[in-house]
This record gives C-alpha cells, structure tokens and sequence, in this order.
C-alpha cells in the first residue's frame, strides 16, 4: 500500500507500468518507410479524383497524448487509488478498534461507523486481522477477524443508555493482540481514567484516539423543578463555544406533544434553565421531556409520580380567627412545596380530579357527602382524617364515623400535665411492611393528647407509626382502590407538635404517593421493567439482561442490568434516568497521556477506480471519433462538437452528473414505493419514514406486494406520478406554495391517493391548516367512510370500524370522496383523518414499535391499524376491482346450470 498524503493506493505494483509509457509514445509515433516514386504515364488518368479515405502522414501530438492519457488513467485504476484514506500506522499486526458506544455515542453514531469501517478497509488494503471491542458491551473476548467478519460485527454494533468502560473493552482484548495499530474511537466526552486507559492500549501497539468535533457533542436535560404552574427545566452541555438555540419538547405517556419551549447557550456558559408554562392539569400530564434533535437516553427525562404535583383538597369547615389555631394552615404550609392545594366543601373539592383529601378534625358530615366522599375513595383517592376534639366526641357518644380505617374508642388519652404521672410520647420506629418505612424517626415530636383504636385482630396490620409504649398514632386500610388513613392527633398544637416538625411533611408526602397513578408496591418489593430507553433514547419493551431495580432505587445508577427507562406496572411506574448520575460534561482534552487527539473524519473515504474506469470509456470513445475524423468518415464539426462532449463527460463523476430528483425517479420506477411528504420537521418526517416503512413490511409479509423503502418528497419539486400513495402529516404551521399546490392537483387527477393525517386524535387541532390547504388544493366532496365501502375489505374485513380506523389515536372519522370518480375507478383522490397511522405503523431496525397506541387500545388497536394500512395499500394499487364482487352469487349461479 502507497501513501501519498489523503491518496492511497491499494496495489501499488500496478504502477510500475507507468513507465513504459515513453516506449509507448515512440511506438505511437513511430511511421512506415518513404513510398517508392514511380512515373505512371496515365497519370492524367488520376486528376480529380477525391479519396475516399485518407491516412495522415504523422500522428498528432495531441491525439498521442490523448491515448497515452488512457493508458496511464488504466494503470492507475488497476492500482486502487483510494481518496481520503484513513492511513494505518506500519506494521503487520492487527488492526484494534476500542469503540465507545454508550449513552454518549448516540449523537454521532453513524461518523463513528463510518469511520470505523473506513479503518476496516483500511486492514483489508493492508493484508490484515481486525480486532473489534465495544466499551459498553461488557465482551468475554475480542479475537482477531477477518476484514468481512469485522463489517458484520460492526453492523451488529449500536449505542447503549449508559456510560461506557474503556477499561472493560481493554480487559477483552486477548494477550495476543500486540504490535499493532489501535484506535480509540471515543464518544468526545471527558471521564475520569482516561489517561489510565490510553496507557494501557498504548502497550498494544501503536495508539490514535480520535474523537467527534466539539461543536456535536451532546446536550443532557438535568433534573426539573416543579411549580405550581411551571417546569424548570435545567440542559447542559459540553462547551461553551459560541451561541447555541435548543427546542426542548413535553410529551405525554402515549407520546402526544404537550409542549415546546426553547432555550439558547450564550457564548462561555455550559448550562441554561428554560421554562414550561402550562395549566396544572396539563403539567400533571407530562411524562417526558427531551431535547428535539438530541438522540442520547441523557436527552431525555423521564417523569414519573415524585415530578407530579398532585392536587390535594383541604377541608375544615370554616377559617379561625388565628391562623396559627387553624386545623388547614398547617397542612397547606406543609403541602405548599409540592402539592397543589385546594380548599372548600367536599362536593367543591371532588368537582376537580383529587388525588388527596384531608379532613382536619371536622363534625359529621353530610350523608349525601359522605356517599360521593366514599366512592372517590373506592375509586383510587386517599382520604387521610386528622383527630381533634370534634373526632373525640363522637367517639365518645358512640356516633358512627364513616371512612374510618379502624374503630375508636371513647374520649381521649392523655399524656403528660399536672395531674398525670404520664409523659408526652414519642414516635417508635416505623413498621419496616408499611407505607411509612424509612422515614426518619422524630427525636423532637411528643404527643400529648390522641384518639384510642378499639383492640381488633387485624389492628396491627393496619397501625402504620406507634409510639414508644406501642400505641397506634397512625392507621390505614385499603378501601376498594384507594385508601383512608387517620393520624390519632390533631394538626394544631395542643395535642402534639407534630404539625411543625419535618417529618410532619415527609409524612405528607409518603401519603400523596399512595394516590391515583402512584406505586402501592410495597418498600422491599423489587419493581420490574417495564418500558426501557436505548441508547438513542427511544422507548420499548425490556430486553432479557434487565433486571427489577429496588422500590426506593434512589442510588441505582443505569448499567447493562438496570438500564433507564420506566420500571414497576402499567398502574405505578417509576422512573430511572440516566442524566441525573453523570458527572458535568466536558469535552475530551486535546492530548491524553502522550496521545493527541485527532477529529473523526470530515469526509468518508472515496475509492477512485469507478470513476477512473468511467473516465476511461469515455476518452476511448472520444479516441474513436477523433480516429474517424481523421480519416474523413465523419465532418470535422460534428466530430470536433461529439469530442468536446466525450471530453467534458470524462470530468464529471458519474455520481454526481445525475441529480437527486433524477435518483429518486429511477428508484421510484424500479420498486413500487410509498411516499410521504417532507415537512421540515425532522421528528414528524422521521415519523413518516418510520412508518411507512414499517408498514411496507407489513405489506411484505402479508400479502403478494412488493414494496421498497420509502421516499421523501416535495411536491414542488418532486415528480409525483411515479408513486400510488402520499403520506401528509399535516400540523398546525403546514404551508403549501401555488406550485405544490399545482403538482398535488395533478397527482390527484392522474389517479393517485393523498392520504392526509392531522395526527390530532381528532380534536380538531390542525383545522386552519386544513382550511388552507381546503382553498388551495382541488378537493372533492368528502363524507365518512360509508358502510360496506371497498376500502373496508380490500384485503381484510373492516366493517365493524364502519368510519372509524383507529392509528394511534382511535375514534374521529375517516374522511373520503362522496361521489366516486369512474374515470378513477372509484378509487378516492384523497383520504382525510387524524389518528397518527405512520406512529403506529412505526418499527425501528429491530422490527420493534416505536411508540404506543393509546391506552384504551393496546396490541389490538395497533393490529387494526396495520389492517387498516394493508387495506389502503391495496386499495391504491388495485382500485376498485373488489366492489365487483357483488356480481359474484349471479356468476356462481350461472356456472351451477
């Protein structure tokens, strides 16, 4: 191999020949004998005749340049010139690549394998073994292979949620790597041992780290704060080089977007704080936050239960005079940090969604209130009771109090005072089985007055907290799917000061965490996974090397056994993110250890025998018109015009010479593909091509079809005829020029189908865009999908959806042509809805979905939208051919007789 700077030479030999190239030139020059004169006296015979062919006398100079040019541009393309090689230090040892592919890697995954397959092709140039290791993989082993198995491993190879270890892809290698070329292609980041690892593959040869460039390293969502109307939401990245804007987007448990805010790094800064300004009802419904365009698991966080700030009602009769006497100011100063609260009468509190009801020593209440109180309960609330005097009472009198979790006794105990031998008491440890396990226990908090349980079987399963001479303060029981508590004092001081202690809002907090949404498990009930990232920060179902992570997984760090995602059910989840364990991100310095730190490739390696080749044909054919010229078989002009333009076709590679529309038509032509339209949007666009490509597999496994992947366009300046269906996703800011309008008319006239999804859920929020669009395109009357359309069983049998074709979202109706076009076949121009078909349609590299369906719908609903996909697929392709069947029982009949 031959290194001439950014040029290399696979098979240098070949080069040798270039110097036969002077012999080449005088052979070519080289010219027969002088013709004999001889007199020939009928020579007035010959006057005016005009040869027809003529010979020159000498080759051109120019024209034996030209083909000592094609001699030479053969030899070159037999040595394998490759432009923008990577170079390989000498040496016959392996060539090693150390790849770190954790969490970081995600952002410039794809450089990363181009520059390792360059560096593979490289080995391959050179005659030698490829040593592979991945940082992240936790390998037994890496072992030499060859250049082919290495291309494979790499293919195998993706990015992972958490961080890398260098030092575990080093312990891989085998003792038999040595003497070689290694490269560590690092993730960019800064991280401690660095230096420890370059050391150490610095002993297996020679060593190259190299690193993607500053400005592309990633971006991570730091832990959000919660207001009562807001989030703060805190980014950081590596550098503060220069200005840099970030969209950070609020989507909901089925991936629905919520919200968009942006932010910008000003020059010098590392980490900037952006806000989310949304109603409390909707901030309750963000279940993740993620940086548009950023596809690492540190760009996304996860929210789960701990992140809500859920609605708590207070109810306590009417305000006291003093406030440090009033039962509510003490719970609503407790629960202000973190809780919305909400004050009133029961029917006022249980008009809004509750997830929390407090009753601070209130009188009997009203029969009807205490039916809809006990409902809301049975159905998921928690209902915690403070005692008082009023609570005494009753108990003392033998009045029936509902929603208790355990029978009281009458009067009260008294602690403590003038006239008792008795001391205030304080807290025992908690019960290590109930909710209130792992609490610090209150050195300072006495009670002095408290409310007695009535002794019962079951009375220590529901005794949450004691004191210290074993009696209940704080019961509970399950009722239905909620839960009624009753702590045994009161709120105001008098009877304990637990009211102004801090474990008073700890205890707050564990019984808010008991509500609608929240996790029930149990403090040592290990919780499952449930919904992992990997490490592009999607979502999807836990792989089979997961494992539970604890119920308090407070000092879990994301690893190969826990990576992060969503553990526990469906009905209480836990979130476990990757960016709150990194350390701050920094890039890699510019040398570790003694190692200089080179940037990945700017341009992937270009091999140069196909264009050199091209260039070959075309100067040899260039050659031939001149040779004809020359010998007067073809006019001077017209030969000069065919060699300028033979000549000219030679500098352009042929690559290149053919545009991207001229690319796209022929590989339109060759599959039948699908097609959506780009909406700049580089999230909805990836949607779409997701989408229809995972419905082209679909299409493919199901039925007779042949698909190919699909295709990008735009209508303005993309040919459209050559597609049978078009994928819009239409959102709010779509736009549409006169030309595209123009185009989209046409495709419709000429039999193709736009299928226009307002991915809404049918809530109409994409209607100006519609509107638009309604004035701009040709649109025929539409009408829901009637009953026993064709649509509904081109393929699959529909009809119980009659108008409704559930996507990801289900219900609204389907829109389509109300007076079917004959000259069309019947076949509808367009098809309007808004269930976000290409989201549930979408499958990643694994064949995996990439997002969920609604709730309510669940596998079912995404088989009925891949059903209903197939049908739309074979309605654009076939037309109308299965309404024929109705002529079907006359036919059979016939052919009975």
């Amino acid at each position: 191999m031959l290194n001439l700077g950014p040029l290399v030479f696979a098979s240098p030999a070949a080069l040798i020949a270039l110097a036969a190239l002077p012999a080449l030139w005088w052979l070519l020059r080289a010219t027969p004998p002088a013709p004999k004169r001889v007199l020939f006296p009928a020579l007035r015979f010959l006057i005016g005749l005009t040869a027809k062919q003529e010979t020159p006398a000498r080759t051109p100079w120019w024209l034996i340049a030209l083909r000592l040019l094609i001699c030479a541009l053969v030899i070159v393309a037999l040595a394998r010139p490759v432009w923008n090689a990577l170079p390989l230090p000498p040496g016959g040892g392996p060539v090693t690549l150390v790849i770190e592919n954790g969490w970081a890697a995600g952002r410039n995954w794809q450089k990363t394998l181009e520059n390792a397959q360059a560096l593979v092709d490289a080995a391959e140039r050179s005659g030698r073994p490829v040593v592979v290791a991945a940082a992240a993989d936790g390998m037994a082993d890496a072992d030499q292979v060859s250049a082919k198995e290495a291309r494979e491993r790499l293919g195998a190879l993706e990015p992972h949620p958490w961080n890398p270890d260098p030092d575990l892809a080093v312990a891989a290698l085998s003792d038999a790597v040595h003497d070689g070329a290694v490269f560590w292609l690092t993730d960019g980041l800064n991280r401690d041992g660095r230096e420890r690892t370059a050391a150490t593959l610095g002993t297996y040869g020679s060593l190259s780290i190299l690193a993607p460039a500053a400005e592309v390293l990633p971006m991570a969502i730091g832990m959000p704060e919660r207001s009562s109307q807001s989030l703060r939401v805190p980014l950081m990245r590596a550098t503060g080089d220069g200005d840099r804007g970030v969209v950070v987007v609020a989507r909901d448990s089925d991936g629905r977007p919520l919200a968009r805010t942006e932010a910008t790094f000003t020059a010098g800064s590392r980490e900037v704080e952006t806000e989310i300004d949304l109603p409390s009802e909707i901030l309750e419904r963000i279940a993740r936050l993620e940086i548009q365009g950023e596809e690492t698991a540190a760009a996304v966080m996860l929210l789960d239960e701990r992140w809500r700030r859920r609605p708590v009602g207070i109810h306590a009769g009417s305000d006291a005079a003093q406030p440090l006497l009033d039962a509510k100011h003490y719970a609503r100063r407790a629960l202000a940090p973190f809780a919305e609260v909400r004050t009133g009468s029961i029917d006022e509190l249980l008009a809004r969604p509750l997830s929390l009801m407090i009753l601070t020593d209130t009188g009997l209440m009203d029969e009807n209130a205490a039916v809809r109180l006990r409902a809301w309960v049975e159905d998921g609330g928690v209902l915690v009771r403070f005692s008082g005097p009023n609570l005494a009472r009753m108990a003392a009198e033998g009045v029936e109090i509902p929603l208790l979790p355990v029978r009281l006794r009458p009067g009260t105990r008294n602690l403590g005072g003038a006239l008792s031998w008795s001391k205030p008491a304080h807290f025992a440890p908690y019960p290590t089985d109930k909710p209130l396990a792992g609490l610090e226990v209150p050195e300072d908090v006495t009670v002095t007055t408290q409310v007695m349980a009535e002794p019962a079987i079951d009375l220590s399963a529901k005794t949450w907290a004691r004191l210290e001479d074993g009696t209940p303060v704080v019961t509970g029981a399950k009722q239905g799917k909620g839960w009624t508590v009753l702590v045994h004092t009161a709120t105001v001081p008098g009877w304990s000061n637990l009211s102004v202690s801090r474990v008073f809002v700890d205890m707050l907090r564990r019984f808010i965490g008991l509500g609608r949404g929240v996790s029930e498990t149990a403090a040592d009930e290990p919780l499952p996974p449930l919904d992992l990232l990997d490490g592009f920060g999607r979502g999807g179902a836990p792989h089979g090397d997961a494992r539970p992570i604890p119920a308090d997984a407070r000092d879990v760090t994301p690893s190969a056994a826990n990576p992060p995602g969503l553990y526990g059910s469906a009905e209480s989840r836990r979130a476990l993110n990757l960016a709150p364990t990194l350390s701050p991100l920094s890039p890699i310095p510019a040398t570790v250890g003694t190692v200089a730190v080179r940037a990945y490739g700017a341009e992937r390696e270009r091999p140069l025998m196909p264009y050199l080749w091209a260039a070959v044909m075309i100067l040899f054919l260039a050659d031939m018109v001149i040779g004809l010229a020359l010998r007067g078989l073809m006019p001077t002009r017209t030969a000069t015009a065919a060699a300028i333009l033979l000549m000219t076709a030679a500098l352009i590679p042929r690559a290149e010479a053919a545009g991207d529309h001229d690319i796209r038509a022929l590989e339109a032509a060759n599959t039948t593909r699908l097609a959506y339209v780009v909406t700049g949007d580089s999230e909805i666009d990836e949607i779409s091509r997701a989408g229809l490509w995972g419905l082209g597999v679909q299409v493919n496994r199901r039925t007779a079809v042949e698909l190919g992947d699909p295709i990008g366009v735009d209508p303005a300046h993309d040919d459209l005829a050559l597609f049978p269906l078009l994928y819009w996703p239409v959102t709010a800011g779509t736009a549409l020029d006169a030309l595209g309008a123009d185009r989209l008319n046409e495709f419709m006239r000429n039999g193709g189908t736009i299928l226009i999804d307002t991915r809404d859920g049918g809530t109409g929020e994409s209607g100006a865009a519609m509107s638009d669009l309604g004035r701009m395109l040709d649109l025929p009357e539409l009408q829901p999908v009637p009953q026993g359309h064709v649509l509904s069983r081109t393929f699959y049998l529909l009809e119980r959806f009659q108008d409704r074709y559930p996507g990801r979202w289900a219900g609204g109706a389907v829109w389509i042509q109300a007076r079917p076009d004959p000259s069309n076949d019947g076949v509808s121009p367009v098809i309007v809805g808004g269930h976000d078909w290409a989201a549930a349609w979408a499958l990643n590299d694994s064949l995996m979905p990439m997002f969920p369906v609604a709730s309510t719908g669940g596998a079912e609903q995404r088989e009925q939208a891949i059903r209903f996909g197939v049908n739309l697929v074979m309605y654009a392709l076939t037309g109308n051919y299965k309404a024929d069947q109705v002529h079907a029982p006359a036919i059979m009949r016939r052919l009975s007789r």
